[in-house]
């Protein structure tokens, strides 16, 4: 994967570093990620040369709020093979966190880390948790992002939604 290139004058090397790691981790928005890093070089070389322009330091800080805000969003780890061997996956693998999204296309089941419980939020669950309640107010809410992103990569795929909740497993 090509390194993402960040202009060091823009922002310290330390936001630079956090913004690498940034790029890498949501390597499935790199559009988001590369908005974000431009906005947020642009208005800190305003806040630099022009310091006295009203609104510059309120343009970076709506820049960071936006990539802090991107930081947020659930990772998404994808598996070759079984709903059974992407479960064994979220209790075994560290880079694998609470509320990321877990796609096992073989499947067709699509749903998230919910703690240490994956859960599916298409009808096909194979071995992965159902839900008592709709995904988004699952744990009032927490988990919404989640299952925003789990909603449009299952619609990507052509994947159903379950159509209830299921009874959990």
């Amino acid at each position: 994967m090509t390194e993402p290139m960040i202009i060091a004058q823009d922002v310290t090397e330390a936001v630079a570093a956090v913004l690498t790691g940034l790029a890498r981790a949501y390597a499935d928005s790199p559009l988001q990620v590369g908005e974000g890093l431009l906005e947020l070089g642009n208005a800190d070389r305003s806040v630099r040369d022009y310091p006295e322009q009203a609104g510059a330091v309120a343009a970076r800080d709506h820049a960071v709020t936006k990539l802090l805000e991107l930081a947020r969003l659930p990772r998404v780890h994808r598996f070759d093979g079984t709903t059974a061997g992407a479960y064994d996956a979220t209790q075994c693998r560290d880079d694998i966190r609470d509320g990321d999204v877990l796609v096992v296309k073989a499947e067709g089941v699509v749903g998230f880390l919910a703690a240490a419980w994956p859960v599916a939020i298409t009808e096909a669950r194979g071995e992965f948790h159902g839900l008592k309640v709709p995904a988004r107010e699952y744990e009032d809410g927490r988990y919404a992002a989640s299952a925003e992103r789990a909603e449009q990569i299952a619609d990507e795929l052509g994947f159903p939604l379950a159509a209830k909740p299921a009874h959990a497993a």
